[in-house]
């Protein structure tokens, strides 16, 4: 299962933004405003997490986000790879400069 926490609905994805979910359920919680919020969210959907998508702006919280999960944190950019045809969400890199 996916956790969206991009405040992006799933019906607002992109094509290949719907492809790099590979069919897997996407969660997108109703409310989460503060930290305490979040970790709620995160401790309820834990045990199944595959993967959790932020926002790579809000780098504050998407190091947050970084340290309670487990799973890989990803953003809503995506890589295509032509050979295998795959699609993937980019992984979140917090030490990525720009």
């Amino acid at each position: 299962m996916i956790l969206n926490l991009t405040r992006k609905p799933l019906q607002n994805f992109s094509a290949m933004q719907r492809l790099a979910t590979r069919s897997e359920q996407v969660v997108t919680p109703m409310r989460w405003d503060t930290i305490d919020d979040l970790y709620d969210v995160i401790d309820r959907y834990k045990n199944v997490l595959t993967k959790v998508i932020v926002r790579e702006e809000d780098f504050v919280f998407a190091n947050d986000v970084c340290n309670a999960v487990t799973c890989p944190v990803v953003t809503l950019g995506i890589e295509a790879i032509c050979d295998t045809g795959e699609v993937n969400f980019l992984p979140y890199d917090p030490y990525e400069e720009d």
